[in-house]
Parts: structure tokens; C-alpha cells; sequence
């Protein structure tokens, strides 16, 4: 029996009823919305957004656009927004989804990119952000918790300083939507990216982008949207603008499955969940001789994401043996974050990370730290 503990990266098992309504959708519904006369598509599609509208704290579900997957959202933010010359502060624990992105414009917009160093835990230094902010800042963008060492930054705190600035507020929660309360109006949030399959416990092949008032991105696909055919030029109004082409409707219907177990189970009873997975994590991984473990020390302001190396193995190889000769799944290598393991001293080797989930039990965390043990001392 295989253990999966990757959910940074993709959740398993996902949502109770995902799967079936996956299936339902595929099996008997009709049509695309806003493309023909299917209006339970319509419905769907209305469902989801007002959905991940009340999640984030939002009246108007119109600024909820879908996309394919966190990613895509983060380059219609930053390169829908930022010109040349434009001046943009970021930090040293960013996904590449944000690194590369920002990179490009550097190079091909003549953008002007500053990365402020986090700590080694994985936390933004925010007075070293605000030092650097000028009348040329045209964007912030912050990763609300790391997927390499489970820090989780303060949005509030974030947010609040940049209220009186006329840059943009973005946020990449790619590792704490559905995980962690998010309020984009109290924190002040112009832009906020997300998936559908990792603490939403939906499927791939989703993802969204909160946009605010304050801002407009250029879309960066064209192309019908099933509104406005009588036009040759893009829709502006939202979320029309940013959703050419057909959408992933079965895709959404599971989303929609598992936004109401969210909704029923409440992202606070969640939180508190991933706490305690976090402080079991602590308590076993420590135990453990020769391990080194990158990030937060304690539960607080963490998610259960734990990245660790061992004295004198390859980690690699104590990867390979948890998965061939115990069946234990977890991720090994750089996670698409080499800004962050540099911060954190893990460069270029990389980590093994595991990242237990929601469904995982006490029992899977006991034979899991057996595994790891017996890894550790035999590789």
C-alpha cells in the first residue's frame, strides 16, 4: 500500500464526491456556457465563482476569472500589469511560476526587479520591502506560504503597509487557499493566483485570479468567450476579458465538489487540522539522527511542508527507498524554488519534502516516520 505524502504539490485523495462529480459531468452535460442553450454549464461555472468569492471575501464574483492552473494566472497578473520601466519587489522564496516570469520581463520589458532576501525559515522581510519602495513600484508580489519550507507570511501585516502605496498587492497562495482564511479586501489584495487541486481538494487543470478594482491586466489570450461575437476586438469587461476559449467544465464541476466540502468543513477546523499535522511532523522528524530540516521550528505561522536532508546520505537515494521499500511518496529535489533554497541553505542539492495532507492519518504519520528512520539508517 503506498503512503502519498506530496500534497504541496497536488492533493490525494481529493474531496469526498470530486471524483463523481467529474464523472456526472462528463457523462450527461451538454454544451459549453454562454455557447449554447446548456444553462446547467452557466449555473456551474456562476457556482464556482461565487464560491471562490465568498472564500476570499469579495462581493463580486465577476473579478474571479478561471485559467488552467496557478501559473497561468500569475503571468495574466504580471504581465498584464507591468510596462517598461516599471519597478516591481519581490522576495527570495519565490516559485519559479513567479522567479520566471518576473525574469522575462526583465529581460524582454526592461522591467526593474529588486528581490528582498527572506530569512532562512522562509519568512518576508517586510520593513526591508517597504525601504524599497518608490514612486516607480508598480507591484509587490509576495508567495503567501513556501512550498519548500511551509513559512507562512502575514497577509494583514503585508497588505496594511502597502494600503498607503500606489503599487499593487499580489499574492501567490498557491500552498495556503482553502488551508488558511483569506480576506482580499481586509489585507488589501489587488491580486491574488490559486489552484483547484492542492488544499481545495479539487482536480487539475484549474486555476483562478482574484482581480481588484484598483487594477486591469491586459489579457494575454484572445479569442471568443461566448459574449460580444458581434465584435472583432476582446471583451473588456470580467470576467469575459481573461476567458477565451472553451473552459474546463468537468474540471470546474469537481472544483464545485469540493468547494462545498471546504464550505462544510470551514477552512478555520482546517487550519487547525494542518496545525497539529505540523506539530506530529515536528515531533517525528526531530527524533530522527543525522536530519537537518529546513524552515520554521515550531507550528506557528507554518503549514505541515517539511523539507529535510540527513548527515552523509544521498537524498536521492533515502527518497528511493521510502517510496520502493516502503511505498512512501514524497518529492525530492529543488520543488521548482531554487530562490528558495538558496535562502534557505539547501542549494543546489536540493531537499526531500514531505507535505502530509488533510485525509492523512495517525497511523499513516507512524509508519511514515518508521520508514524514514529505516531509510535514513540503511541507504
Amino acid at each position: 500500500m503506498n503512503l502519498y505524502f506530496d500534497n504541496a504539490a497536488t492533493s490525494w485523495p481529493k474531496a469526498p464526491g470530486v471524483a463523481q462529480a467529474l464523472f456526472n459531468n462528463i457523462k450527461s452535460m451538454k454544451g459549453s456556457p454562454g455557447r449554447s442553450h446548456s444553462y446547467d454549464s452557466d449555473r456551474l461555472v456562476f457556482g464556482v465563482r461565487q464560491s471562490l468569492a465568498d472564500l476570499l471575501g469579495t462581493d463580486d464574483s465577476s473579478r474571479i476569472v478561471f485559467g488552467l492552473n496557478t501559473t497561468q494566472m500569475i503571468n495574466t497578473a504580471i504581465r498584464g500589469i507591468l510596462k517598461q520601466e516599471d519597478h516591481v519587489i519581490t522576495t527570495s522564496m519565490e516559485h519559479n511560476a513567479v522567479s520566471r516570469t518576473l525574469r522575462y520581463m526583465e529581460k524582454q520589458a526592461g522591467i526593474k526587479l529588486t528581490v528582498v532576501q527572506s530569512s532562512p525559515e522562509g519568512f518576508a522581510d517586510i520593513d526591508s520591502i517597504l525601504k524599497r519602495i518608490t514612486e516607480r513600484t508598480k507591484m509587490v508580489v509576495i508567495n503567501h506560504a513556501s512550498n519548500v519550507t511551509g513559512a507562512v507570511n502575514s497577509l494583514h501585516y503585508i497588505g496594511n503597509i502597502l494600503k498607503d502605496s500606489n503599487a499593487f498587492f499580489m499574492v501567490d497562495a498557491a500552498q495556503t487557499i482553502g488551508a488558511v482564511d483569506i480576506d482580499v479586501k481586509q489585507n488589501n489584495i489587488d491580486l491574488l493566483a490559486g489552484p483547484g487541486h492542492k488544499n481545495l481538494l479539487g482536480p487539475t487543470g484549474i486555476g483562478f485570479l482574484y482581480i481588484s478594482e484598483r487594477c486591469k491586466p491586459d489579457p494575454l489570450v484572445f479569442g471568443g468567450t461566448g459574449s460580444f461575437s458581434d465584435s472583432d476586438f476582446q471583451p473588456e469587461v470580467l470576467p469575459d476579458c481573461y476567458e477565451s476559449g472553451t473552459p474546463n467544465i468537468p474540471g470546474l464541476a469537481g472544483l464545485s465538489a469540493s468547494l462545498d466540502y471546504i464550505r462544510t468543513t470551514g477552512v478555520t477546523s482546517i487550519s487547525k487540522s494542518k496545525t497539529r499535522l505540523s506539530e506530529k511532523m515536528l515531533e517525528g522528524l526531530l527524533c530522527i539522527k543525522g536530519l537537518k530540516m529546513y524552515g520554521p521550528g515550531t507550528s506557528r505561522n507554518r503549514l505541515p511542508v517539511f523539507s529535510f536532508d540527513i548527515e552523509g546520505k544521498d537524498i536521492v537515494d533515502v527518497a528511493e527507498m521510502l517510496n520502493k521499500n516502503h511505498g512512501v511518496i514524497t518529492r525530492v529535489g529543488l520543488h521548482c524554488s531554487p530562490w528558495a533554497h538558496q535562502t534557505a541553505g539547501s542549494y543546489p542539492e536540493g531537499t526531500i519534502r514531505i507535505s502530509p495532507g488533510l485525509f492523512n492519518t495517525d497511523e499513516d504519520m507512524h509508519v511514515m516516520f518508521k520508514a524514514l528512520e529505516h531509510s535514513a539508517r540503511n541507504c
